[in-house]
């Protein structure tokens, strides 16, 4: 025993290296040859009285180590496993602290091995009996292990059963209402076992109790308590968040008074960003697909947002005078995270609170508070509203770059931080400033300093040229090479530190050069960057660096711009820069990444002519970075320059190079060989088997066998969902199924079926089943990728003799029929443009003959697809439209369904694919159809009826509608014998209907003046009856809407005898029993009858106008409200509101004589616009068109009126009227937009105003 213990202090203690290591050598190999003798031998000397306690404590660290590393723990017997452990466990109650401690990090190394095994399940209840034993030593030690147990689960990531769970938790809890001592360890068990307690903190009770002790620890009078727990509510509201809204107020209650201490302000600010972090990182996952949906509690944070925000904004005023930098890591850069998730958390909800601090602090005489308001808006900079902040953003812009010139130099780092902020997630807004041309200028000018704002203001203007990629007509064309020369100054300065600044310039070059559309300018530029190559050398290290790095991106972007520009390869073009390249690698002695890619890029521009250089680079330079496996990003780099060479090449020219797939695919088994890389490895065996094609066969069980791994790998990955691994896992599956895909596509050739990839198919199900979960939130690209694999299976494999029924299995499944859903839904496009398309729908069409689930779903699929054929303006896919309706037509003429669900669904196929057909004749041919089956449908089924009788009704208003929109004359003929039909069936069911009226209207729209042959019978015999069905919403709507169109159809003339109808429509609006969606509609009608009586209608006007006040006025209140739940419903009633003044200014105000009375009214409609454009309802772009619209025509109506003109003046001039035309400026590409700025600065000329808008 003492030559035992003379080695632990040999190995911990002794002076000499040589000594120590021999020590530790002699402990290691006791340990492997003789594991019960070593771990006994630590643990008496751990123990022993005798020894002291520096000793003892070292023994006790072998111990701790030699139990978790490799889990040698195991290693050894029972019996000793139970001894050590008793003799542990006496120690815990030992005098000396650092025994103690020292027992409690050895049981807890233990218990995080045996737990998760369910082994030693009694010591979790011996150590929680403790936490209640009287004497207060022992209590210390049981807590103090259990916080070490939890210590050791959490680094260990390991979990226990959901009772020792509750155990370990009631334990701390017993610890949280101790002594100090006991407190600080159980609030940090409490910490490390969070990630172990789902199950129980799911339990309500459980979850109060524990929070209501957190509480109270986080506003405890002893600070060092106060800190733990505010520590602890960090991770604690994290666990419990989808519980949030239940302790939202508590939790602001035990911190408001903590966020106003320095002491306590950045830890609670952290608790407050946190929470609004992962509302945003929930929000994130909700928006990136329709797959799954997880409760964000953004509702939770609203309830206390308008303190929270403003103790937040307050803490941003707590800046140090001798703080050399702007990005303080003190309170007030705390406040600036919090502030910056809790204004994208809340969006618009929080805007006013921020703006009204912004404006009264942004002129302040104290530097402190201008650079707070600076911070203010930074940090909003990035919330969902794009539209309101575009527009502060716009008004604000002068104010921050005003502040670039602040006398102090806090306050002109801040004005670069906002105005990098700005450039960055709004760049229109300088780029389409009045001002542009002298903002660039003015931040092109601190290019040459060497200061923070150098950097700033280096990174707005590369920001900036971000937006050239969206820029579609080239309106910023003009700033490409001034830009280019600008950051070329950077590129040449060599007053710097480092090359950060080098690096950041050469990312604007690279964004402007991918934006100019002619070749010759980019080989000009190609040139320039080949002579720089020459001369780079001679710089310094850091400069020679950058530039390099610099200069072979450059020159990869400008290859891959000729690429996509369609540039002939020209020969001496591309020997030249091949030869820079290489002359680059010898220089240097090494290959490198960027050099790669260069090499990659001029291989897709030169493609077929790239064999003549491809032996000397496969042999002198890629076989050196293929060697390379250890230098990861080199590696990855000669990997994809692999796969891009054998993809711009043809088979037979890159032949002699097949057998490298033997040693891609030695790489992917190879363990030193970074996991990123293998995903590389993956896209480059895929790329080079596509174009082998069957040559690659030799290679493909070796290959499948990767691909198996994979599928392998990540459906355990899927198993344990350890979300900090899911990027890596997406981009692997990605890679894995395009393997997989390449691999049909080659081994498939000429459709014969390869039988070995065929017995694959089950494993790729699987797979598929595993990684397309729902709680995995994949992506529709990724959803996309998988149906393509398995209708290419499908396709593939259906001709292999006596397996038909696997192709037809797949094709049925509930895997691939759920996938098809969300495909057909959010990208029908996937199927209709896939090579087998025409087999595909012939597929779906079939399972329409049947009853069951499968039916609906493909019948849903269908339908889903003819929702594309809206956006086919070159007719590409009408093969479908005759085949579609017909294989539809069979559904409605089903009788063997229980309900007529399917028949509805059907015939929304058939009213889609009408809404494309482009031949009146071919719409004719339909209607005569739909005529014949109205005749005979009265005899069907009572469902079957009904069903179809809508969807017939449906048709036939959409036949109309087409005919109408493709210009057809009216036959008076079809109009009379549809009329017929229509009214026939009123009489049939004794009664009238709205889809009845729908295609009335339908009707009236296509024979325009030649309906006033009906006119009477329909309004006296008809139209009556449904005007009165005032209780029967859908009827009396369908009534409304059809007297709507009717009017519009005729002249006045025509329906002049109806027009006391107004006082009957007026009568309905104020009648109470009327559903206030109706009187949507009765606005709708009113407009469009007084648009076609103009000044006949004027002894309505009073009445009429009264109506809209009203209307107004409840519009006003609910924007004060903001009942979010009504919201729809408003946005409607304004649209209706607007549409009915405006049609009121055009029917008044006859040959631009102004009308007076309506005049009296412009300040109640200036008051209605600002209350219901405000941006914290969102208006739509549509809404403000209309608002905008109102105003001009307000101005162009009124500026006539003798002694007024100011009036006019005053609306062009209003802020109102501007923010307005500034929202629609961001939507120029709008062609109405255009018009009414156009209109806007018409009248500013005729005025002989500026024109603010250009």
């Amino acid at each position: 025993m003492q030559e035992f213990v003379e080695l632990i202090q040999a190995a911990f203690f002794a002076k000499e290296n040589n000594q120590r290591s021999q020590a530790e050598q002699q402990l290691v190999n006791l340990k492997h040859q003789l594991p019960n003798e070593f771990f006994q031998k630590c643990s008496n000397a751990f123990i022993s009285p005798q020894l002291d306690s520096q000793t003892r404590v070292a023994a006790g660290t072998l111990l701790q180590r030699c139990i978790t590393y490799e889990q040698g723990w195991l290693t050894i017997g029972l019996d000793v496993k139970r001894k050590i452990k008793d003799e542990l466990l006496s120690q815990l109650i030992s005098s000396d602290q650092n025994i103690k401690k020292s027992a409690a990090s050895c049981l807890s190394g233990i218990c995080a091995i045996e737990l998760p095994r369910q082994e030693w399940p009694e010591i979790i209840s011996i150590l929680v009996s403790n936490t209640r034993h009287e004497s207060i030593e022992v209590k210390k030690a049981a807590t103090i292990t259990l916080g070490y147990i939890c210590e050791a689960l959490k680094n260990q990531k390991q979990s226990i059963e959901k009772s020792e769970s509750e155990k370990v938790l009631y334990g701390i809890c017993m610890g949280l209402q101790g002594e100090k001592e006991i407190k600080l360890i159980s609030i940090r068990a409490l910490k490390d076992s969070l990630q172990f307690m789902d199950q129980v903190l799911a339990q309500q009770q459980i979850r109060d109790h524990v929070t209501k002790l957190l509480v109270e620890q986080a506003i405890s009078q002893d600070s060092e308590i106060r800190l733990a727990a505010l520590e602890c509510l960090i991770d604690y509201t994290k666990a419990i968040f989808d519980y949030l809204e239940q302790y939202i107020l508590g939790l602001w209650n035990c911190t408001q008074e903590s966020i106003y201490k320095f002491d306590f302000a950045i830890v609670t600010m952290e608790i407050w960003q946190s929470i609004a972090s992962e509302i945003n990182e929930r929000s994130a996952v909700s928006n990136r697909t329709n797959l799954g949906f997880r409760k964000t509690q953004k509702d939770a944070l609203q309830l206390i947002s308008q303190q929270l925000i403003q103790a937040v904004l307050q803490n941003l005023l707590i800046s140090d005078e001798d703080e050399e930098d702007d990005e303080e890591q003190g309170v007030q850069e705390a406040a600036y995270k919090a502030a910056s998730s809790i204004s994208e958390a809340l969006g618009n909800l929080s805007y006013q609170l921020y703006l009204r601090f912004i404006e009264n602090t942004l002129q302040a005489q104290e530097w402190q508070n201008r650079k707070a308001s600076l911070l203010a808006f930074s940090s909003m900079v990035e919330t969902s509203d794009v539209l309101e902040l575009f527009q502060f953003s716009n008004s604000a812009i002068g104010e921050f770059i005003k502040k670039l010139a602040d006398p102090h130099k806090q306050v002109r780092y801040a004005a670069g931080r906002v105005i990098t902020r700005i450039a960055e997630n709004y760049p229109l807004v300088i780029l389409k400033h009045q001002f542009a041309d002298e903002y660039i200028n003015q931040f092109s000018q601190f290019l040459q300093g060497n200061t923070k704002l150098t950097k700033y203001l280096l990174w707005t203007l590369v920001n900036i040229t971000e937006a050239f990629r969206d820029d579609p007509i080239n309106q910023f064309g003009k700033y490409y090479e001034f830009l280019i020369s600008q950051f070329a100054t950077v590129i040449g300065r060599q007053d710097f530190q480092d090359g950060t600044l080098l690096d950041i310039a050469w990312v604007g070059i690279i964004n402007c050069l991918q934006c100019i559309k002619e070749p010759q300018k980019i080989k000009t530029y190609l040139e320039a960057f080949g002579q720089q190559m020459l001369t780079v050398y001679s710089q310094t290290r850091w400069q020679k660096e950058a530039n390099i790095s610099g200069l072979l991106s450059a020159i990869h972007i400008c290859f891959l711009r000729l690429v996509v520009l369609g540039d002939q390869c020209d020969i001496q073009l591309m020997n030249n820069f091949y030869q820079l390249i290489v002359d680059y690698f010898k220089k240097i002695q090494t290959v490198t990444q960027d050099g790669f890619y260069a090499i990659s890029a001029i291989a897709q521009y030169s493609k077929i002519n790239f064999k003549s250089l491809l032996d000397d680079f496969m042999q002198n330079y890629l076989e050196i970075g293929l060697q390379k496996k250890l230098e990861i990003e080199t590696f990855k780099g000669a990997i994809l320059c692999l796969a891009d060479i054998a993809r711009s090449l043809q088979y037979k020219e890159f032949s002699k190079y097949l057998r490298i797939l033997e040693y891609l695919i030695t790489c992917v088994n190879d363990q030193q060989v970074n996991r990123v890389a293998k995903i590389a490895l993956f896209v480059c065996i895929a790329d080079i088997v596509l174009i082998a094609e069957h040559e690659a066969e030799p290679y493909f069980q070796a290959i499948w066998q990767l691909v198996k791994s994979g599928f392998t790998a990540s459906i355990f990955f899927t198993q344990n969902k350890d979300m900090t691994q899911l990027e890596y896992y997406e981009n692997l599956n990605d890679a894995l199924l395009n393997c997989y895909l390449c691999m049909l596509h080659a081994f498939n050739l000429n459709k014969i079926p390869y039988l070995p990839l065929y017995q694959t198919i089950s494993e790729l199900c699987m797979f598929i089943q595993a990684t397309s979960e729902k709680s995995l939130t994949p992506t529709v690209e990724y959803i996309r990728l998988c149906v393509t694999c398995l209708l290419d299976c499908v396709s593939y494999y259906k001709q292999v003799k006596g397996q038909e029924n696997i192709s037809q299995k797949i094709l049925t499944s509930p895997l691939l029929i759920s996938l098809l859903e969300i495909i057909a839904e959010n990208y029908p496009l996937v199927i209709l443009k896939h090579q087998f398309a025409d087999e595909y729908i012939n597929q779906f069409s079939q399972f329409l003959q049947g009853n069951t689930k499968l039916t609906k779903y493909l019948l849903w699929t269908l339908v889903n697809i003819t929702e594309a054929f809206r956006d086919d303006p070159i007719n590409q896919f009408g093969k479908y439209y005759e085949f579609l309706i017909s294989q539809f037509a069979t559904v409605i003429g089903r009788q063997d369904f229980q309900d007529g669900t399917l028949l509805d669904i059907a015939w929304v196929g058939i009213i889609n694919c009408l809404q494309c057909i482009k031949e009146p004749q071919k719409i004719k041919t339909y209607l005569e159809a739909f005529g014949q089956q109205m005749l005979t449908v009265y005899s069907q089924t009572r469902w079957q009826k009904e069903a179809n009788i809508s969807g017939l009704l449906s048709a036939i208003h959409i036949c109309f509608l087409r005919l109408v929109v493709l210009g057809d004359q009216c036959d008076i003929q079809l109009m009379n014998n549809f009329y017929q039909l229509i009214v026939d069936y009123f009489k049939k069911i004794q009664t009238v209907t709205q889809d009845g009226f729908y295609a009335i209207s339908a009707i009236a729209q296509y024979s325009k003046i030649n309906f006033k042959s009906l006119l009477d019978d329909f309004m006296q015999n008809y139209l009556e009856i449904g005007l009165q069905k005032k209780l029967e919403i859908e009827t009396f709507k369908g009534a409304i809407l059809c007297l709507a169109d009717i009017a519009r159809s005729l002249q006045y003339k025509e329906f002049s005898k109806y027009l006391r109808i107004l006082e009957y429509l007026i009568t309905c609006v104020n009648d109470q029993q009327v559903n206030r969606v109706a009187k949507i509609a009765l606005f709708v009608c009113i407009a469009d009858i007084v648009l076609i009586a103009e000044h006949e209608a004027e002894p309505y006007f009073q009445a009429i106008w009264q109506l809209v006040k009203s209307g107004f006025t409840a519009s006003i209140f609910f924007t004060q409200n903001k009942d979010m739940t009504q919201l729809e419903y408003y946005e409607n009633l304004n649209d209706a509101l607007l549409n009915c003044y405006l049609c009121m200014l055009h029917a008044f105000n006859l040959n631009k004589i102004p009308y007076l009375p309506l005049y009296q009214t412009i300040s109640e409609l200036c008051m209605f616009i600002q209350a219901t454009s405000e941006k914290s309802l969102t208006p739509t772009v549509e809404y403000i068109r209309l608002c905008v619209t109102c105003l001009l025509d307000c101005v162009s109506y009124y500026k006539q009126v003798k002694g007024q003109e100011n009036i006019s003046q005053k609306i062009l001039t209003s802020p109102l009227l501007i923010s307005l035309l500034e929202m629609l400026k961001q939507y120029s590409n709008q062609q109405e937009n255009q018009q009414l700025i156009m209109y806007a600065n018409d009248l500013c000329k005729s005025f002989q105003l500026p024109q603010y808008l250009n």
